[in-house]
């Protein structure tokens, strides 16, 4: 009689293995209001081999910035994508090309950012943000983009355990490449989404996952882009409150003959990024403060 009664428990337990539906979509609104710590490390080298000439040019430019305050949101537009920021500077440290720049100026002020503009415009009043400040700034605040993360995911998704996995659209992040004139059809990229499950950070509830897209052998151009996302559970506290990132992209052409200066010669474009991003909510954070937990190690690090 106890096979009976093993069901019987079961059948009162149902959530113990219940799926899930996770919201991918997730649009700000004005007065949003986050605390964003951004640690990133991007470049861009372009070498240009002539023909008959041995050796190449070379050119390398490198942008490091570690920025943390409070971001507002201050305007969106009707996707719910951030039209204009403000952002109250609590620390800012950057370097262009190795150089370091002087940043203090702009510690303990606010400046604010129209992503509607390409590039991004930045003003903070009274404060001159030099053009190597300009330079830091924009490389963590990009112009507002048509696309997003649900051209990946979708809208919203059932998940059913971890470890579960499923490929990315990749229609959009194509059509996007070919108005770069680089021409990857959805089927030379292969790429997975994996739900990692359940955690929490900073004491948020999150569902977290692994992305991984790269292209397949492809002449001329190889990308490769791999991100941890954690996601609030609750879809009311917003977008993912870290994402950690890198990307790798190579663009070998050889130039058109129509320019005599450059028939024949050879430019390789190579791009990569690391970033890593946290985005929290600021109603949590008083919270968080008069929690007696101990810090974690992420905490540690990013404080």
């Amino acid at each position: 009689m106890k096979f009976p009664l093993i069901l019987a428990a079961l059948c009162l337990f149902p959530s113990l293995n219940s799926a899930e539906t996770v919201l991918f979509e997730r649009p700000l609104k004005a007065g949003d209001r986050f605390e964003c710590i951004v640690d990133t490390s991007q470049s861009q080298q372009y070498t240009l081999l002539l023909p008959s000439v041995e050796k190449p040019v070379i050119r390398l430019d490198t942008v490091k910035v570690a920025l943390s305050g409070i971001l507002t949101v201050k305007e969106v537009n009707s996707a719910g994508k951030a039209l204009k920021i403000e952002f109250d500077v609590h620390s800012l440290d950057g370097y262009v090309n190795g150089r370091k720049v002087e940043t203090q100026s702009l510690t303990g002020k606010t400046f604010t950012g129209n992503l509607a503009a390409a590039p991004v415009t930045f003003d903070a009043g009274n404060v001159v943000i030099s053009k190597e400040m300009k330079i830091l700034l924009a490389s963590v605040f990009r112009p507002v983009s048509p696309h997003g993360l649900t051209e990946l995911t979708g809208l919203s998704r059932r998940l059913e355990h971890p470890g579960e996995n499923w490929r990315p659209e990749l229609t959009a992040f194509s059509n996007a490449l070919r108005k770069r004139k680089i021409i990857l059809p959805p089927s030379d990229i292969r790429g997975q989404i994996t739900y990692t499950g359940k955690n929490r950070f900073r004491g948020l509830e999150c569902f977290a996952f692994h992305f991984f897209i790269q292209s397949k052998k492809t002449a001329g151009y190889d990308f490769r882009f791999s991100a941890k996302i954690q996601l609030p559970v609750d879809p009311a506290d917003g977008p993912a409150v870290r994402v950690t990132r890198e990307a790798t992209e190579v663009i070998d052409r050889l130039l058109p003959a129509s320019n005599p200066l450059t028939s024949g010669a050879t430019l390789k474009l190579i791009g990569r990024d690391q970033t890593d991003l946290l985005l929290f909510p600021v109603r949590y954070l008083q919270e968080e403060s008069e929690s007696k937990e101990p810090a974690s190690f992420w905490d540690s690090l990013l404080r």
